[in-house]
């Protein structure tokens, strides 16, 4: 942990007597002192591992001239799609499976969906069924 101090770091037992003095007080026994000190230690492991789940950014897909753009896109488990309507026209965006569903969509309104299993999803417009996407989760 030395090669911390240049850039201004204190190691954990620093941390830990700052904290003894600034917080606790003269009158706290060793148990505060030991509450802190898992405190810090659960904190400090929990950072250093990092964290098993994987949150992925938002995917847009957008309505134009009566289009999904992209048609069909190939996502990660745990992804929200966004479709945004950039349509004059009111578009729903409906599963084929009734696994998701929008009500219809104005102009500049969105729906979102995270897809949380891994599958084929082909979707389509309810009030124009000649528009169709998929959407593949791995």
């Amino acid at each position: 942990m030395e090669r911390f101090h240049a850039f201004g770091v204190r190691t954990g037992v620093k941390i830990l007597e700052a904290l003894s003095r600034e917080q606790a007080g003269p009158r706290r026994g060793a148990r505060s002192w030991r509450v802190i000190a898992a405190v810090v230690v659960a904190t400090w492991a929990l950072v250093g591992r990092g964290s098993d789940v994987h949150s992925q950014s938002p995917v847009t897909i957008e309505i134009r001239d009566s289009k999904y753009l992209p048609p069909d896109i190939t996502v990660p488990v745990g992804t929200t799609v966004r479709w945004t309507n950039r349509d004059e026209e009111i578009h729903t965006v409906t599963s084929s499976g009734g696994l998701f569903g929008s009500a219809g969509l104005d102009l500049g309104e969105d729906y979102g969906h995270t897809f949380t299993k891994a599958g084929v999803y082909p979707y389509t417009c309810e009030l124009h069924p000649f528009m169709h996407g998929t959407v593949t989760v791995n």
